[in-house]
């Protein structure tokens, strides 16, 4: 099923269960304040049902998390994070956070996100009777008897939606879910991110900054100051993105590098890779990485070398190198 599942993704709807993504909610009335001051989307001026990316920043202009940021209600934002960062995101808020009221709590924990993918996602949720908000929106309802948040991104992007339940009450919404497409196992999900040219968590760290992640619609340049602003500033006003996210499809039947595999273009160490798997049902695996700027064009051949294999590779795709 899970060759099936990503068919379906890539065609017209999949499912599936996105749990494992950091999810913070805050009740408090500054929280989008603090946010706007440590981030780099503009969030303060949110109104009530709309959303957008944002990424926190280190002083030094590197990537804690990129955020997707959701207010739910005037009084209630619900931020979607990476894997595992619940904590990492919530000690970087507390460093700078003095008087704020911001209620933050972790719900990780305590709630399912159930994601729909797929360009068929949205007229699928539509014909089962969930609310459809926009791209990075929000919308409470009940849906099979359950409380849910139904957000308009997939988890990885604005491309589908997300229905997030209490965990005691998801059940119901996800036996409903699973009607309105296959389940993609944990390969699938990672493949089909991997060949949308979707950033994860390998992609997302310290070791970047948000321009040569490819996440310039998550930047503002006209909104001011925050935390390592001007980094990220004189990145863009002097071209000085030297690295690019790329995506490549490997020889078929070669083995799946592990992240880190050195990419060579002839003899030069180019980049490396950040991520990788074989996707259900194909012999060939999709990685993604990281490439200096000059060896990052589409079709580029490419060797991927690592403790005990190499494969050749080509460059499908590369991440924005500015802003649309």
């Amino acid at each position: 099923m899970s060759a099936a599942a990503l068919a379906a993704a890539q065609a017209s709807c999949a499912v599936a269960d996105r749990s494992d993504l950091a999810r913070l909610r805050a009740d408090g009335p500054d929280f989008l304040d603090l946010l706007q001051r440590l981030s780099t989307g503009d969030v303060r001026r949110l109104a009530m049902g709309e959303g957008a990316a944002t990424v926190l920043t280190t002083a030094k202009g590197r990537i804690v998390d990129r955020l997707l940021v959701h207010r739910v209600r005037e009084d209630r934002v619900l931020v979607v994070g990476s894997p595992g960062r619940s904590a990492t995101v919530l000690g970087h808020l507390a460093r700078f956070t003095f008087a704020e009221r911001t209620g933050l709590s972790d719900v990780t924990g305590s709630t399912v996100q159930l994601a729909l993918l797929g360009p068929g996602a949205r007229a699928a949720a539509a014909q089962a009777g969930l609310t459809v908000p926009a791209p990075l929106g929000a919308a409470e309802q009940v849906w099979q008897g359950a409380e849910l948040t139904v957000l308009g991104q997939d988890g990885s992007s604005p491309e589908g939606l997300s229905l997030v339940v209490a965990r005691e009450n998801a059940a119901p919404v996800h036996a409903a879910a699973a009607a309105l497409g296959p389940l993609l196992d944990a390969d699938g999900l990672e493949a089909w991110r991997i060949v949308r040219g979707l950033p994860g968590p390998g992609e997302m760290d310290e070791d970047r900054n948000p321009l040569e992640a490819g996440l310039w619609d998550a930047v503002s340049f006209t909104k001011g100051c925050y935390v390592g602003q001007e980094v990220v500033a004189r990145l863009r006003t002097y071209d000085k993105v030297v690295r690019h996210r790329v995506t490549l499809v490997l020889a078929q039947g070669t083995g799946v590098p592990p992240r880190g595999a050195e990419l060579r273009q002839g003899e030069r160490a180019m980049g490396t890779i950040t991520s990788a798997v074989r996707p259900p049902g194909s012999g060939a695996p999709v990685a993604m990485g990281y490439l200096r700027r000059e060896a990052a064009q589409a079709g580029a051949p490419l060797t991927v070398v690592w403790e005990g294999g190499t494969a050749d590779a080509v460059v499908s795709t590369v991440s924005p190198a500015r802003a649309a």
